[in-house]
C-alpha cells in the first residue's frame, strides 16, 4: 500500500442506521404535547428537519458506498431512509 492509496474498507453491517431509525420511531410516536397560549413550539418544518437531514446524509453515504462496492453497508444504511419515509407516511407529519 502506498502513501496516496486509501485504506481498504471492510464491508460489514452497520448498526448506527438501525439505532437512529429506532430513535426517530420513538420521536414520532411520542404523545403530543399540549401547548397553552403564548408558548413557543416547533412547527412541522422544524420537527421534520432532523429526520430529513439524517436521511439526506445516509443517502449520500450510500452513494459513496455504491461506488466503492460495499454492498452490506449500503443495505444496512438504507434502513434509515426507508424507516423515516414510512414513519412520515403513516404518522402523517
Amino acid at each position: 500500500m502506498t502513501v496516496n492509496e486509501p485504506p481498504p474498507i471492510k464491508d460489514r453491517i452497520l448498526y448506527w442506521p438501525t439505532v437512529l431509525s429506532a430513535f426517530w420511531y420513538w420521536y414520532f410516536t411520542l404523545p403530543p404535547v399540549e401547548y397553552s397560549d403564548g408558548d413557543l413550539h416547533p412547527g412541522p418544518i422544524l420537527i421534520l428537519a432532523g429526520p430529513v437531514l439524517s436521511v439526506a446524509i445516509a443517502v449520500l453515504i450510500c452513494i459513496f458506498w455504491i461506488g466503492v462496492g460495499a454492498w452490506r453497508r449500503v443495505l444496512s444504511t438504507l434502513i434509515l431512509p426507508l424507516t423515516v419515509f414510512l414513519l412520515i407516511y403513516f404518522v402523517g407529519y
